[in-house]
């Protein structure tokens, strides 16, 4: 297998979801910065340094929410409240924001 190496930033920037809820299922991992579209998954954790922008629809209107760092969702169904999510878009600090 081989091997990514990556800068310090991008070792804690990153979005896990998981196929199910509580943690259980498939596991993928987006590393910042990057945007999804239609994610889909069961539960959420949010790498240490990322910051992840999300766009739902709940009863018909679009909402903008955030996800702040060391973010752990093991239901998101639930913690959404019915909304379902369009896209997701991870942000990473820049070097000038340390």
């Amino acid at each position: 297998m081989a091997r990514i190496f990556r800068t310090s930033a991008g070792r804690d920037c990153w979005l896990d979801v998981y196929e199910s809820s509580y943690f259980n299922g498939k596991l993928r991992r987006y590393f910042g910065p990057t945007e999804v579209d239609r994610l889909t998954g069961g539960s959420v954790i949010v790498g240490p340094r990322a910051r992840v922008q999300v766009l739902v629809h709940r009863r018909g209107k679009a909402v903008s929410m955030e996800l702040k760092p060391n973010r752990i969702i093991a239901d998101l169904a639930a913690s959404l409240r019915g909304a379902t999510i369009d896209s997701a878009k991870v942000v990473c600090p820049t070097a000038s924001a340390r």
